[in-house]
């Protein structure tokens, strides 16, 4: 069963790379006892050789017998996940990828004012809505978003469903967390990251990375009254990274101007160590 394969995939802690098993550090550990070493060693010798994505079904059946912590199952599952090829490590990962679209589609269903026989209920759609708490719902848009705009054309439909879905997401983070309060960055980060690779969005993608400059610029307000100069400077560099965009906001903008200022003069009064760590942060 797939579903099982995966679960043993995410039940182990073995590194994820393409390598043989022979170039890996070996399964025994310096606190097993001398049982278990001898056991982990033999096991070790007998799959040393075995072909690419064959120690899966041992694995998981052994969890099944033996339960996950036991330590010839966990050993089992290890060298089942050192034996896994590149290409089911991809297919286990597109699965993931696809729960996780469906639970937050499932998510956005159940917020939603569409029911079955009846039709739509706008207040039934209202209290569902309550019932789901901000951050659930947000990440959910995004998530299904961000999934459609990997593969919708730019002039699509679809395009301009999933820039709908992240304006709501944005504006939801706006209303819950406060209007310059920084919880609500990611969801407005993916929405400006969104806008400009759709055509006729050139104003709104201004206007919300000006709305980002100003939770900075309030975040870092804070940064200055609490003397952490390092802190400010950090946050005024990756801002200036994620934000400027010279094809929507000119270097000339207000916001930019200030954010680009402010970063300087926090710049210039940091010691030598902390101007180091800052030019070695900085993209």
């Amino acid at each position: 069963d797939e579903d099982l394969f995966d679960d043993l995939d995410s039940s182990s802690n073995a590194p994820r790379s393409g390598s043989s098993s022979s170039s890996r550090h070996s399964i025994v550990g310096s606190s097993d006892s001398a049982l278990l070493r001898l056991v982990k060693f033999q096991l070790e010798d007998m799959t040393h050789d075995a072909p690419p994505d064959s120690l899966a079904p041992l694995a998981a059946a052994l969890q099944i017998v033996l339960g996950r912590s036991h330590p010839i199952a966990s050993a089992m599952a290890l060298l089942a996940d050192r034996n896994t090829s590149l290409a089911t490590r991809q297919a286990r990962e597109m699965r993931r990828q696809q729960r996780t679209l469906a639970q937050a589609t499932q998510l956005l269903k159940g917020a939603s004012g569409v029911l079955g026989p009846g039709g739509l209920d706008p207040q039934g759609a209202r209290l569902r809505q309550d019932l789901v708490p901000v951050p659930e719902r947000t990440w959910a848009l995004r998530n299904v978003a961000n999934n459609m705009l990997r593969t919708a054309a730019p002039d699509s439909a679809a395009a301009d469903e999933a820039l709908g879905m992240l304006r709501q997401a944005a504006e939801l983070a706006a209303q819950h967390y406060g209007k310059t309060h920084p919880g609500q960055l990611s969801a407005l980060l993916d929405y400006i990251s969104a806008l400009p690779t759709l055509p006729g969005h050139t104003q709104e993608a201004a206007a919300a990375i000006e709305t980002a400059c100003n939770i900075v610029a309030a975040v870092g307000g804070r940064y200055r009254q609490q003397q952490d100069l390092l802190s400010l400077v950090l946050l005024y560099e990756s801002a200036q990274a994620e934000l400027d965009v010279p094809t929507v906001l000119g270097r000339d903008n207000v916001a930019m101007v200030r954010l680009q200022r402010q970063a300087a003069d926090a710049f210039s009064v940091l010691d030598t160590p902390q101007a180091n760590l800052v030019r070695t942060a900085s993209p």
